[in-house]
């Protein structure tokens, strides 16, 4: 898997393939980031960075953070994902990449809410 520059990523604007966020605290809102890319044209989500002003903080644990994805991807969401999960550094601050394909099984949706409440789907550019 190439390595990903996040000085790339921080160029962009969020949409439809592009997601940052602070840290892994809350695993609904990832879940659902996760689903959704799956359910369109795929995307990456970027843990450690402000979705808001874009300041990278990192994790301070990212080994834990990539854990916990890998468990949120395969728990939460059905049919089964594997997204891939890369631990990277920006700056002395550890960064994690998450990149989704677009699903070969569609829809995705949460296990929780069931096919009709908990199929996501990105909009935007």
């Amino acid at each position: 898997m190439p390595t990903i520059k996040i000085e790339d990523l921080l160029e962009r604007h969020e949409g439809k393939t592009l997601e940052f966020k602070r840290d892994a605290s809350s695993p609904k809102p990832i879940a659902r980031t996760l689903c959704a890319f799956c359910n369109t044209a795929g995307g990456r989500l970027v843990l450690g960075i402000d979705d808001g002003t874009r300041a990278v903080f990192g994790l301070d644990d990212p080994l834990a953070v990539e854990e916990r994805i890998a468990s949120i991807a395969s728990d939460t969401v059905h049919p089964q994902i594997t997204p891939e999960i890369e631990i990277t550094t920006w700056r002395d601050k550890s960064v994690v990449v998450v990149t989704v394909r677009p699903g070969p099984s569609r829809p995705y949706y949460l296990r929780s809410l069931g096919l009709e409440a908990g199929t996501y789907v990105r909009v935007g550019s």
